[in-house]
């Protein structure tokens, strides 16, 4: 249902084998078909996950009945055009300007022609792109091989499949190490409704940035820190706040108990030192260089409307009358920063348990204080959310964040649905305090 739903309303690059499609959409009542379809088909698939979340606990063949549902709800949107966003049309753009010979740091989608023009989003048509050195390669890789869009889409899915073979792979054994349910870990972070609308309908990068950093912090807890590390730098080639992981392969390769921070510090600095090497080797090896700095300005450009930092600097600018948005964003990398050190100096090393939940820590800050965010910003944390043994209030927070996030994947469509921005705030913070106050009613009616 989802994937036809697709066939309504996903964005197209008019090609002339989509021409039927492109009368399919001009329809009138082609949009709100299509989105029906999509609601509809994610109310019924989060059912389904629901019920294989309960059957799947605990069972010692959980995992692998995971891995089979999740290819089983893959399948059909491998094929589909792209959903619930456009940003992976950029990405096709971008790999055909390295085909061509330039570098997308430098040119825009603009100077290219074609069908591909016509399908990125005019909100990025004219803008550099600010993702690392990776996707740019394997989209140019691509694009040599074709530079059809719809070639290139493919080529993005299947880097999506990389990313997700990945998480299927690195996820039930660290979550065993941490002492969770390999099966119930597996169940939320890869076959969520959540992972498979953002991660293979909507093609996006942070699924195989994701995939990555699972593998470097499997690697980590298994003593191969120094891997660990420069798998870090290959995620952060994807995209930068990848680097923030390196704070979980600092504590993973300090034996337990080490409090000195002067070995502590220095440990951070050789991970930090391996991590950039590999990430700065890649620029070098694909030609494209560092061009990358220059592009991590682009997404501010926009606000943000689940930009925590963006949100309180709008308000306290509507009261006040001065403009606190660019100052409170500062404010909240800065405070970024400071946690990433903190769990470094500070945090419990040597142990798988304590390694992963600080890992989840920091890469949910980084979704929390950073000031772009996304819906699919939650892939950063949620294998490690999953992973982690945390305490019941947090991971009903984690249940209910993936659970809304997946149900919400069509109000992105925002050129489909009034108000997208009020339902995207009212979902989450719904999520959110759902997970926090309805524990605290049935408590409370028990002791009645």
């Amino acid at each position: 249902m989802v994937a036809c739903g697709g066939l309504f309303i996903g964005r197209l690059a008019p090609t002339p084998g989509v021409q039927a499609l492109i009368h399919l959409q001009s329809g009138a009542h082609a949009a709100r078909s299509g989105f029906a379809l999509v609601v509809c088909g994610l109310f019924v698939l989060t059912t389904g996950w629901l019920a294989l979340g309960e059957q799947v606990r605990g069972s010692t063949d959980g995992v692998r009945r995971v891995v089979r549902a999740t290819a089983v709800w893959a399948a059909p949107l491998l094929l589909a055009p792209p959903l619930f966003s456009d940003d992976v049309w950029s990405y096709v753009a971008e790999g055909n300007l390295v085909a061509t010979g330039r570098s997308p740091y430098v040119s825009t989608p603009l100077d290219l022609s074609g069908p591909i023009v016509e399908a990125v989003n005019a909100k990025w048509v004219g803008v550099h792109a600010p993702y690392g050195p990776l996707p740019l390669a394997w989209g140019g890789a691509v694009s040599h091989l074709s530079m059809n869009p719809w070639f290139g889409l493919y080529g993005f899915r299947l880097l999506a499949l990389v990313g997700l073979a990945a998480m299927m792979l690195c996820v039930p054994r660290v979550a065993r190490l941490a002492g969770r349910d390999p099966a119930s870990a597996t169940w939320l972070a890869v076959a969520s409704p959540f992972t498979l609308a953002h991660g293979i309908a909507g093609a996006h990068l942070d699924l195989v940035m994701a995939g990555l950093l699972c593998w470097a912090l499997h690697r980590a807890v298994h003593g191969r820190w120094v891997t660990g590390a420069l798998l870090v730098g290959v995620a952060a080639a994807v995209k930068a706040p990848a680097m923030l992981v390196g704070a979980g392969i600092v504590l993973a390769s300090l034996p337990p108990g080490v409090r000195d921070l002067w070995i502590r510090a220095r440990r951070g600095v050789e991970v930090l030192a391996l991590s950039t090497s590999s990430l700065l080797g890649l620029g070098v090896v694909t030609g494209l260089g560092t061009g990358w700095l220059s592009g991590l300005m682009t997404p501010l450009e926009h606000l943000s409307t689940l930009s925590l930092s963006t949100q309180i600097g709008l308000l306290l600018g509507a009261l006040s009358g001065a403009r606190l948005v660019a100052p409170l964003q500062v404010v909240g990398t800065l405070l970024l920063g400071a946690l990433t050190l903190l769990t470094v100096l500070a945090r419990p090393s040597g142990s798988a348990p304590a390694v992963v939940s600080a890992t989840a820590g920091v890469m949910s800050a980084s979704v929390l204080l950073s000031p772009v965010v996304h819906y699919w910003y939650f892939l950063w944390c949620l294998p490690f959310l999953a992973c982690a043994a945390l305490p019941s209030r947090a991971a009903r927070v984690a249940f209910s964040m993936t659970l809304m996030l997946g149900l919400l994947a069509p109000v992105d469509l925002s050129h489909h649905i009034p108000d997208a921005s009020t339902i995207m705030l009212g979902g989450v913070s719904a999520a959110f305090l759902a997970a926090l106050v309805l524990p605290l009613a049935e408590r409370s009616r028990r002791h009645r």
